[in-house]
């Protein structure tokens, strides 16, 4: 189609072009030193690039050019290493902001309605009088206390999972960014994940 994106990766040091990844819903691009990342359209570059990127390098004014050679062994080994670091950061990425999905999936907007929820639980607090929003939590607008308790065990529960997933996301991230075998470590953390659920 010629509306899908890629993400291209390029080495810093030799503007060679390292990876070149399909874009897909709820993926972050990979964060790498010495690595830069761009999103393209597919009908904006060239054929060829993703049959062997390495071939290309990719200018400062994000176009593309053809190498006349392939980079050295050592080169090449290296950028076999960021291209697998990145793509298991973007798997990473895409099951962390699923997993964030899936709780916040009916909580669109939820963090501005958590302001005004909390700007009416503290004018309730002072008046005694329960805004639409509020009563809204309840059938009976005597139990209004009630809506407010489970709402802030929402928030809560919410938040906890924000939390939890950030510093999931760090950690894997982290181990991903310094391992040799970032696809091992990625195949760990989705059996530690299994275990847990």
């Amino acid at each position: 189609m010629a509306g899908e994106a890629r993400l291209v990766y390029s080495d810093l040091n030799t503007g060679r072009v390292v990876r070149v990844a399909e874009f897909q819903p709820f993926i972050c691009p990979a964060e790498l030193p010495g690595v830069q990342w761009h999103m393209f359209l597919v009908s904006t570059l060239p054929s060829g690039l993703a049959d062997d990127p390495v071939l290309w390098e990719m200018k400062v004014n994000r176009t593309f050019w053809p190498m006349a050679t392939r980079p050295d062994a050592a080169t090449v080994e290296r950028f076999a290493l960021i291209d697998a670091r990145a793509e298991c950061l973007e798997q990473l990425s895409r099951m962390v902001n699923n997993i964030r999905f899936a709780r916040g999936t009916n909580m669109n907007g939820w963090s501005t309605l958590v302001e005004l929820y909390r700007a009416d639980i503290e004018k309730y607090k002072d008046t005694g009088v329960a805004s639409p929003l509020l009563l809204g939590l309840v059938e009976d607008p005597a139990d209004v206390d009630i809506g407010i308790a489970e709402l802030q065990i929402k928030i809560s529960s919410y938040n906890a999972t924000l939390i939890s997933s950030e510093i999931f996301y760090n950690k894997w991230s982290r181990a991903i960014i310094q391992s040799t075998e970032p696809r091992q470590v990625l195949a760990e953390m989705r059996r530690t994940l299994s275990s847990t659920n």
